[in-house]
């Protein structure tokens, strides 16, 4: 099911943000603006990879801890492919998610555990699972919908302080289209004005109490463009809290079809391309 903000704002902090030129910004519908923050989700085409460390608040006190080191290849309108690669803790060293996600068609998404040695493709109950006990879930990463499954309300503007900068936002009521397969029906989102990336998002549940939060922590520049480099996932109901950052972003040359192939994965090795 599609998670409002959460899915959009992880998507664009994994990748570089695409720049959006030539648009009379102060004429956008709210729509528009919607618009605007999925086509930053698409990004531009080309090979990336980073390393992402997400560190989980649990409810009973317990903080645990995953770094992995992520792929993704862009073709802009056709598909992205995106894999991640699980450098610690050792225990699950190895283990590697594999997302297709083809424009027009539902994402697909394979696990491999290298103790069975074989990937397993996830049906739907699969890929709404928590990834590695984070906020977020295996379907987080393989897109979305945003702008068909949501409609959007200008709020109003307003200032919004990420770590030590200020950014002009949009300020958008979203709510579900009645045919949407959603689990957050409505929302709250701050959006840059400039770079329309989310900022911070508020999510309710059909009973309309508060679910979960998103917020960008940190904000950095990747190719002259802004990306997050950091961001905070909350769990409002359940008390659960990630903190995910990124380091060593890194364009690549291509990245050939064999990454991304599930039966490759037990000998997939995430030092041959970089990282």
């Amino acid at each position: 099911m599609n998670r409002i903000g959460r899915m959009a704002g992880l998507i664009v902090a994994l990748t570089a943000a695409l720049s959006i030129a030539g648009i009379a910004q102060d004429t956008l519908t709210a729509d528009e603006i919607l618009t605007r923050v999925e086509m930053q989700g698409q990004q531009e085409s080309g090979s990336f990879a980073t390393i992402m460390k997400t560190d989980t608040e649990h409810p009973d006190g317990i903080t645990t801890s995953v770094t992995s080191a992520v792929f993704i290849r862009s073709e802009l309108d056709v598909a992205t492919h995106m894999l991640l690669y699980i450098l610690e803790p050792a225990r699950d060293h190895g283990l590697t998610v594999l997302i297709w996600a083809v424009e027009g068609e539902d994402s697909r998404i394979w696990l491999f555990l290298p103790a069975i040695g074989d990937a397993k493709e996830l049906d739907a109950e699969g890929q709404d699972e928590s990834f590695a006990g984070t906020t977020f879930s295996y379907g987080d990463f393989g897109g979305g919908d945003l702008a068909d499954d949501f409609t959007a309300e200008l709020l109003r503007e307003e200032t919004v302080t990420v770590g030590e900068e200020e950014r002009e936002a949009y300020v958008l009521a979203v709510t579900a289209r009645p045919d949407a397969d959603v689990d957050q029906p409505t929302g709250t989102l701050w959006i840059d004005k400039e770079e329309f990336l989310i900022l911070r998002g508020e999510y309710f549940n059909e009973s309309g109490n508060l679910e979960s939060t998103f917020a960008a922590t940190m904000l950095g520049t990747f190719e002259d463009d802004l990306v997050a480099d950091a961001f905070v996932q909350e769990e409002v109901l359940t008390g659960k809290r990630s903190t995910t950052t990124f380091s060593s972003r890194l364009r690549l040359d291509d990245l050939p079809d064999e990454v991304f192939d599930p039966a490759g994965l037990p000998t997939f090795d995430p030092a041959d391309w970089g990282l």
